[in-house]
């Protein structure tokens, strides 16, 4: 039989070049790890933002449909509400004139859309533009629309409203 001996040194390199291997994994796995981490997070925000933009617009939608604003006879001067209905779906042409008269930013106050930028867009059933109010949305930006059918000066018109960041 013969008897291999090993001197303390290279029992010593052995152990450095294991330690240094697994330090090396372990710190693979942990930056792999967070990675996965902030990737998850960024979406979760992400879902989150877009979840509350569309709970927003259906709520304002509702709001410029089914209500006629306060006071009943609001115009851009008094208007503490903005609602844009005659009836329920039903929209008042002069509410609509008044609403896209009034300034951006009060608009926006008044809708309590704050840091969003909004669209609001009337179309007939052929697809052309009656009136638009707002911004146009910036290429590569997230827009949430909602889509409603209502009546416009006795028609059936296509409301849009959109919201983006």
């Amino acid at each position: 039989m013969v008897k291999m001996s090993y001197s303390k040194k290279s029992k010593a390199q052995l152990f450095m070049s294991d330690f240094i291997m697994a330090s090396v994994i372990v710190i693979f796995i942990i930056i792999l790890s967070v990675s996965i981490w902030n990737r998850n997070v960024n979406s979760l925000k992400s879902k989150e933002e877009r979840s509350g933009m569309e709970s927003l617009v259906l709520s304002i939608s509702d709001q410029l449909i089914r209500s006629p604003g306060i006071p009943s006879d609001w115009n851009k001067n008094n208007v503490l509400a903005i609602g844009l209905a005659a009836e329920d779906n039903t929209l008042d042409a002069a509410k609509v004139y008044n609403f896209t008269s009034l300034d951006i930013d009060k608009t926006k106050n008044l809708l309590g859309i704050g840091n969003y930028n909004f669209i609001f867009r009337l179309r007939n059933t052929s697809e052309t533009v009656l009136v638009e109010y707002g911004d146009l949305p910036i290429d590569g930006k997230e827009v949430v629309i909602l889509r409603r059918i209502v009546l416009f000066e006795g028609l059936p018109t296509i409301m849009d409203l959109g919201l983006w960041k």
